[in-house]
């Protein structure tokens, strides 16, 4: 064995050593954050491998040699965010530092072309378990406060007197409070979920991607005020018995697949306005 061969095992046996310990770690993080977030959760995977099959052509294209200018500083962060995140006990630390790790370990191992394959997949999974479905939530007392605004305009611009005191809204039947669960929070999320891989695998233009992501902000809060709105109008002479609609209808997503087809308008309409079509076509 020459010292050239001895020294590519060493450095696969640390390479195998420190995924492995870093991967077990961050797994335990993943796998409990995946069982706090929505029935969403079950299309993160299917997309992800539909975006590596959408982009397939690139596994077949001849090897290349390792990209170690990305890898190397990809696994330096790595493995620099796994240990401040033992020390400081952030768990989205661990969990971005697997991200890196398994990014980085692409272009060492696969280089350039056929890395880039996966690591969108791979971005786009951690974002939706740790950031997206960790952080939204967050801004669900904001979304609360925008749709209870909204629907008191809307019912008041139809001619249905409502007042509003916080997120109370004083219906001559019944006071109707949002709560949580109507803030819109998880219609966001889980379009996001949709968004994500439509801009990266539908778009390759940088504004088309980052309008149909931003799209879902407004939509999620259009379509959550609606659902509110047929709430209250149900609610609004008196007090029924099922208060989310007959036979608590609004408690199921029946409005969501309205959302998701705007989502794919927008889709298809900055496709159009970028001419996205014509420069591919250009571009073989």
């Amino acid at each position: 064995m020459t010292y050239r061969d001895g020294v590519y095992r060493f450095s696969a046996a640390v390479l195998a050593i420190s995924t492995c310990a870093l991967l077990s770690d961050a797994a335990f993080h993943f796998v409990f954050q995946w069982e706090r977030v929505g029935t969403w959760r079950y299309l993160l995977l299917p997309v992800a491998a539909y975006m590596v099959w959408v982009e397939r052509g690139r596994l077949r294209a001849p090897s290349e040699s390792a990209n170690l200018a990305a890898g190397v500083p990809l696994l330096a962060l790595g493995a620099l965010m796994h240990f401040a995140g033992h020390v400081s006990t952030v768990e989205i630390l661990v969990e971005s530092a697997a991200m890196l790790w398994l990014v980085g370990l692409g272009f060492v191992l696969l280089g350039t072309r056929r890395a880039a394959v996966f690591s969108w997949p791979i971005i786009y999974v951690y974002f939706m378990i740790s950031v997206a479905a960790r952080y939204v939530p967050d801004m669900a007392i904001h979304m609360q406060r925008v749709s209870a605004a909204a629907a008191t305009a809307w019912m008041n611009l139809m001619g249905w007197p409502v007042l509003r005191q916080g997120l109370v809204l004083s219906l001559p039947g019944r006071p109707l409070r949002i709560a949580y669960w109507c803030s819109g929070a998880n219609q966001l999320v889980s379009l996001l979920a949709l968004a994500v891989p439509i801009a990266l695998v539908r778009h390759r233009n940088v504004l088309s991607r980052v309008v149909v992501v931003l799209s879902t902000i407004p939509t999620a809060l259009f379509f959550n005020t609606l659902r509110i709105v047929l709430i209250a109008l149900w609610n609004y002479n008196e007090p029924r018995q099922s208060l989310h609609g007959p036979h608590e209808i609004f408690l199921i997503p029946v409005i969501h697949p309205f959302a998701i087809a705007v989502l794919v308008g927008v889709s298809v309409l900055m496709y159009w306005l970028m001419r996205e079509g014509r420069t591919e076509r250009g571009s073989h």
